[in-house]
């Protein structure tokens, strides 16, 4: 949910799918342990931090699995105890970078998009 709300169009959000899809990326269910903790976190910092349901859905269910957070926005993240956060500064940069290389490689070959894909992953390991 998180890297969505950093994609400026739907092309944008096309390449980031097929990104997540190519680098194996799983749906991490929120489980009423996540909601608990969510719940905890709204009630702690919703009027000093104004933090939102998403965002506290969002780290309670970084904690719970014990994974890192990628956030181009890390203020309301800052305030749980016990989140991982990653700078995303290069997810935009990759994502920016994989746009270029997809469009050129299409505009090079006429080639597919799957074609473009290899070609993005072969020039920009990420994971």
């Amino acid at each position: 949910m998180e890297l969505v709300q950093g994609m400026r169009n739907a092309k944008e959000l096309n390449y980031l799918r097929k990104a997540l899809h190519t680098w194996n990326t799983q749906v991490l269910y929120i489980s009423e342990d996540i909601s608990d903790k969510a719940m905890f976190y709204i009630e702690q910092h919703f009027f000093s931090h104004s933090l939102q349901l998403a965002e506290a859905l969002i780290g309670a269910t970084a904690v719970a699995y014990s994974l890192p957070i990628f956030t181009g926005n890390d203020r309301h993240y800052k305030i749980i105890k016990d989140i991982q956060i990653k700078e995303i500064s290069f997810m935009k940069m990759y994502v920016t970078k994989s746009l270029s290389t997809a469009s050129k490689a299409l505009e090079r070959t006429g080639a597919s998009h799957g074609a473009a894909e290899k070609e993005i992953l072969e020039n920009h390991r990420v994971l």
